[in-house]
């Protein structure tokens, strides 16, 4: 298996089924791959989307060597996004561009939102 380190020049998203699937090309070396599908986190219970931008720093994973049968595994963050300050194994963490953060704390059970942003919060049963 072959794996290179590069950053998004593109992408694109396609019709699969019901949904949708995200492909991008990626410059890895001076060179742009063709369109490659990128991992996502789905589950039997959880579906998450992690949008991805150009210039996103992402790892091209080629099992047969060739970028026509690779995949990219995207954001990853040693090198121009540092993970914030405070994270551990016990917190999901999300920071959106608009200052918004969402902490869930499954140590603590205990979640926090900050958002610059208008809420609305729906419910098929009471909120306390």
């Amino acid at each position: 298996m072959n794996i290179q380190y590069g950053k998004i020049t593109d992408f694109r998203y396609l019709p699969l089924g019901s949904g949708q699937k995200l492909e991008v090309k990626v410059n890895v070396d001076n060179r742009v791959t063709n369109w490659l599908p990128v991992k996502t986190k789905a589950s039997s219970f959880l579906v998450e989307h992690l949008p991805v931008r150009i210039n996103d720093q992402v790892l091209v994973h080629n099992p047969f060597g060739e970028n026509e049968d690779g995949f990219v595994d995207r954001n990853i963050t040693y090198k121009d996004i540092p993970l914030p300050a405070g994270i551990d194994e016990n917190k999901h963490y999300l920071e959106f561009e608009d200052g918004t953060v969402f902490i869930h704390d499954t140590k603590e059970k205990k979640i926090d939102l900050t958002t610059p942003c208008k809420m609305k919060i729906y419910s098929t049963d009471n909120i306390e």
